[in-house]
């Protein structure tokens, strides 16, 4: 119930859309312009480079107490527990789908170094969503506000379908992107 909890789930995601900007252009460049093995191996590095920072700076953590008379099995099968696991599985299935749409579009029209530019696009339009939705103080119940950004997530696939050349492409990935980060938030 602390009020920085939301502030703390926003920044969260917008630091991961923040990677996601710079990831896409990263390795599509390396391997466009290198080899194709440097983007994977890039990865990794910073990957286990990353990891390890984040473990030799954290803290010693103590496992969490559930609430008063909540068991963790208890909160695991909770009201609106699995059908939010299911929704973020979904959302989560249709982003990698959607990225998987953008190579295969772009390898297409012989233009597969644009689909990092295009991910990072649908990125960054996520990131500044999710620095704007994380900076309000809502009156809604977060109940509410997913089930607004999911809807808009699916309507915002539509402009993939309809996407009859890489501008408009780059649109539906920016349209797309402004539900990202609000969504996992």
């Amino acid at each position: 119930d602390s009020p920085l909890l939301h502030p703390a789930l926003s920044f969260e995601s917008v630091m991961d859309e923040a990677i996601l900007v710079v990831a896409p252009v990263t390795v599509t460049m390396l391997a466009g312009y290198l080899h194709p093995s440097t983007g994977l191996v890039a990865a990794l590095l910073l990957t286990a480079g990353g990891l390890t920072a984040l473990a030799a700076g954290a803290p010693p953590a103590e496992p969490a107490r559930p609430a008063a008379g909540l068991s963790g099995t208890r909160l695991l099968t909770g009201p609106g527990f699995v059908p939010l696991l299911a929704t973020f599985a979904l959302v989560a299935a249709s982003t990698v789908a959607i990225e998987l749409a953008i190579v295969a579009f772009t390898q297409h029209r012989d233009a597969t170094a644009t689909s990092g530019w295009i991910l990072a696009t649908m990125a960054l339009s996520s990131t500044l969503s999710g620095l704007w939705y994380g900076a309000r103080q809502w009156r809604r119940p977060p109940q509410r506000r997913l089930a607004w950004t999911v809807a808009l997530f699916a309507a915002g696939t539509l402009g993939f379908v309809a996407a009859p050349n890489l501008a408009t492409l780059f649109a539906a990935a920016a349209l797309s992107g402004l539900t990202l980060a609000p969504t996992f938030i």
